[in-house]
């Protein structure tokens, strides 16, 4: 009988050491830290809604994806009762605003990372208005999906793996609301372009060249010196397999050739896409 007794106090102990356990893991799984300083200044934001959306992290005011490449920042701040956008600079982002991944545990769901950088008014113009931020976060995140989830863009640029983290589309003449390029970046030196008619682009194969003027593809270069883009000429396929509402998907390859140095060529292959776009009605 003492034996029984004996065996069932250790039982219950084991149990209560474990439910224990459990709840201090549980408590060290939600830890939530962030901070965000404007100017030198603790921003009040509070973030600690972190969601996974396919490849990207998006908490709100920044997105990057899992391997820490930086999408867009976007924060709001009260300027005398006027709430203002500011916008880390989009091109070659990576060179003007820093951004470290320090962990990312897809198992305990969780990141962590820290950042800095001047966020402007305009995100196409350094000269227009500027904050400077800093912070960090190492916060839980949770995976979600989304409606339109898995868009991307990606092609391997002279055998790179290369992938966007953000994109807009703009039309082509503000006149024309059918006439659209998107422009896909990652945080390097590259975009890639695709250019279509939402009226007449319909699903199938498209060649082009550097006088096509749509259904085409397009890589440009960020020039750090001059800081503007410079477009290659191109010559390659774009295959468009799916149009559904506002989103298009296919593939593309194409070769790109400096305009103003022939010897700089640049081979975009196993080009994929999927993304949705305006509808400028």
């Amino acid at each position: 009988m003492k034996k029984l007794l004996i065996l069932s106090i250790l039982f219950f102990t084991f149990l209560i050491s474990c439910t224990y356990e459990d709840k201090t893991e549980a408590l060290v799984e939600e830890k939530k830290e962030f901070a965000l300083y404007i100017n030198g200044e603790i921003s009040q934001m509070v973030n600690d809604r972190v969601y996974l959306d396919g490849n990207i992290i998006n908490l709100g005011f920044i997105k990057f994806d899992t391997l820490g490449r930086l999408g867009k920042v976007s924060v709001n701040v009260d300027q005398y009762g006027v709430n203002r956008s500011f916008f880390n600079y989009k091109n070659y982002s990576s060179n003007f605003f820093n951004f470290e991944l320090l962990s990312y545990n897809p198992v305990n769901k969780r990141i962590k990372a820290q950042f800095s950088g001047y966020i402007y008014v305009n995100p196409e113009n350094r000269n227009s208005e500027a904050k400077y931020i800093n912070g960090s976060f190492d916060l839980p995140f949770i995976k979600r999906i989304l409606p339109l989830n898995g868009l991307t863009n990606k092609a391997k640029i002279n055998t790179e793996s290369w992938e966007c983290t953000d994109y807009f589309t703009i039309k082509n003449n503000p006149l024309d609301y059918h006439n659209l390029t998107i422009h896909t970046l990652m945080d390097d030196e590259y975009k890639i372009l695709i250019t279509f008619n939402r009226q007449t682009t319909l699903v199938g194969n498209y060649q082009f060249n550097e006088t096509s003027s749509s259904n085409k593809v397009q890589i440009a270069k960020y020039n750090l010196n001059t800081e503007t883009y410079t477009f290659y000429n191109c010559t390659g396929s774009l295959i468009l397999t799916e149009r559904v509402f506002n989103t298009i998907r296919g593939t593309y390859n194409f070769t790109g050739i400096n305009p103003e140095n022939p010897s700089d060529i640049i081979q975009v292959t196993d080009g994929t896409y999927f993304l949705n776009y305006p509808p400028f009605e």
